[in-house]
């Protein structure tokens, strides 16, 4: 039975081949949540073996490592045209070092497949010494920087012969103020320039957001004229990650809790006169909230990929159902909440793409399969499968797989 919010696009003629035909719908993961294996075939340690030591952790994950196989199958009876998965460096490059060998058996392993990872490691391992104003900034120059020279790298020495696309990923929710007043509107402006403008400002308009400017002081990373030269302009696409909605109350935090720091010190709240916001997702990340989504959407058209003329790609979307760890087998297969979810979302994006005329080439639902939330373990679930790690890691397909192959067969033109 096709989920009811999903008619509204199935039973709409004025949906049916929206989408471009080089459509990239597909699912995403990331490889220390997913592969397990974190000491086979010589592979290194990585940051998160130390962080999550004594908790739920990679050591075996979803098993993705052994069982990749299986994983293709998957993304092939979904309609999945591509796969956006990562590569932990701690595989490919053992001893960690710019000099060090290659562990080609790492190599073999990604040969035979087809932002917010970053900040959070960085500051969870160093968090009795993160100064948040200071290392925010040093952190920030680093990451831009080894993104610029990155690309720079490929285009000069890879990019004619493979005619790839390289570009950058964000990760940003879109903030809401509460209501008219000006601490609310300034909080949810600074909010956005805090955690997308002083990652995407540099890329693509060459300078930071004047509120990050102010608010950084001495801080505010300093770039040679050179290396301006290297950040701007230097992604072909925009790459999104994006989940939901908050509103701003217009109270700013004074804190040095390196998460919080991260996401603009500023109090979020999700209700308004009484009424919550969306539906909740487990442990408040995300709520449903379709028409945040489609304002940011927008936003980031109208500032950054518009003016470019490149595509966005909606690299990560997914929702993460309120106690589902709890729920009987047959509960979490027919996943109600999270097939509303992404019906409501891409009924907004092909209302954008229709209507508004955003230029978005790509939807990767978050995640192909239920695995390692970081630091919230293996409760916390957004798959799209259901992998039982009583059980050698089985996989079953989720009902929100079918609805998700439904939608993009019906909306990607033929």
């Amino acid at each position: 039975m096709v989920n009811s919010k999903a008619h509204l696009i199935l039973q709409d003629p004025a949906f049916q081949g929206v989408l471009p035909r080089d459509f990239a719908f597909g699912s995403a993961t990331a490889s220390y949540q997913i592969e397990g294996a974190i000491d086979a075939d010589g592979k290194g340690p990585c940051v998160w073996d130390d962080c999550l030591r004594e908790q739920d952790n990679g050591h075996v994950a979803c098993d993705s490592y052994n069982q990749w196989k299986e994983d293709l199958k998957l993304l092939k009876q979904y309609g999945c045209r591509v796969y956006r998965f990562s590569i932990a460096w701690s595989r490919v490059k053992s001893l960690g070092g710019r000099n060090d060998s290659v562990n080609e058996q790492g190599i073999k392993y990604y040969s035979d497949m087809p932002h917010i990872f970053t900040m959070q490691s960085s500051s969870s391992y160093k968090q009795p010494q993160w100064v948040h104003k200071q290392d925010h900034g040093r952190f920030a120059r680093s990451l831009l920087l080894c993104h610029a020279r990155a690309v720079e790298l490929y285009r000069r020495e890879f990019k004619q012969r493979q005619n790839g696309r390289i570009g950058i990923v964000y990760n940003c929710d879109w903030v809401e103020p509460v209501n008219d007043s000006p601490e609310a509107k300034s909080a949810a402006d600074f909010a956005r320039e805090w955690v997308l403008g002083f990652y995407a400002d540099p890329v693509f308009l060459g300078r930071f957001p004047q509120s990050v400017v102010d608010y950084l002081g001495d801080s505010l990373p300093a770039f040679s004229d050179e290396e301006w030269r290297l950040i701007k302009g230097s992604t072909e696409f925009f790459g999104w990650n994006h989940y939901g909605t908050q509103y701003a109350s217009g109270k700013r935090l004074e804190t040095d809790n390196p998460r919080l720091v991260s996401f603009g010190s500023i109090e979020r709240v999700f209700e308004k006169d009484g009424v919550v916001i969306g539906n909740k997702g487990e442990a408040g990340h995300p709520y449903d909230v379709p028409w945040g989504f489609r304002k940011l959407l927008r936003y980031i058209h109208d500032r950054y990929t518009g003016p470019a003329s490149i595509p966005i790609f909606i690299t990560e979307c997914g929702f993460s159902i309120d106690g589902e760890a709890d729920m009987t087998f047959e509960e979490r297969i027919h996943d109600t909440q999270r097939q509303d979810y992404f019906a409501g979302y891409l009924k907004e994006l092909l209302e954008a793409v229709r209507d508004d005329k955003i230029d978005c080439r790509g939807f990767m639902a978050w995640s192909l399969m239920d695995n390692l939330e970081w630091l919230y373990g293996y409760r916390k679930r957004f798959g799209i499968t259901a992998v039982d790690m009583e059980n050698g890691c089985k996989r079953t397909p989720k009902d929100s797989a079918a609805l998700l192959k439904e939608i993009f067969d019906y909306s990607i033109a033929q």
